[in-house]
């Protein structure tokens, strides 16, 4: 996590951007990620580019003492297209 001054400058939409591009370029069709329902800021980051929820399970991690749910999401390669092309 970078400092608070460092956030909100599209850091992390860059270098993931970059890295996505990498795993088309080398021939990876279909890219999932993973997190948690309390990890806002990811959650928010990974729908902007163009990942959707695909796999949920309830109640499967505990943060702060609360419980959590644990989730998939698989990038819809068009949706990223879209977005990916603010950053050419």
């Amino acid at each position: 996590m970078p400092d608070m001054p460092a956030r909100g400058k599209d850091c992390a939409y860059q270098a993931l951007t970059a890295f996505i591009d990498y795993l088309h370029a080398n021939g990876v069709d279909y890219i999932y990620m993973q997190t948690w329902s309390g990890n806002n800021c990811m959650v928010h980051i990974a729908e902007k580019m163009g990942f959707e929820e695909c796999h949920r399970e309830s109640s499967v991690r505990t943060v702060q003492g609360k419980r959590c749910d644990g989730f998939s999401l698989r990038l819809n390669r068009d949706k990223f297209r879209a977005f990916s092309g603010q950053f050419v």
